[in-house]
């Protein structure tokens, strides 16, 4: 099966193609990902989830998850996720640095 970009909020990601893969279906797997983004947002909030950010670097090493990096780099730009968290910009911004701090 074909493997096409699917560019969502300047996020990469990448989606195995059936030929009866549907629209409805493209849409459902969009607001998977963006649910994801939420998802990683809460991990992140220092109030609630991640107290020591080294332990998101042990992870994505341990389980040779680099990509997620880009993940968290781009979190800032993710208007939906952040909305949806009930976040801000700028709140996201100061956690995305702590943890990328550390790699």
């Amino acid at each position: 099966m074909p493997v096409q970009t699917i560019n969502t909020s300047g996020t990469l990601f990448y989606c195995i193609l059936h030929p009866k893969l549907e629209t409805v279906d493209k849409s459902y797997l969009q607001g998977k990902i963006a649910k994801d983004k939420t998802d990683l947002l809460s991990l992140m909030d220092p109030r609630y989830g991640l107290q020591n950010p080294a332990t998101i670097f042990e992870i994505v090493k341990e389980f040779d998850l680099e990509f997620v990096v880009d993940t968290i780099s781009g979190l800032p730009i993710e208007q939906e996720a952040i909305q949806d968290y009930r976040t801000t910009k700028t709140e996201v911004e100061t956690w995305v640095a702590k943890i990328l701090e550390e790699f």
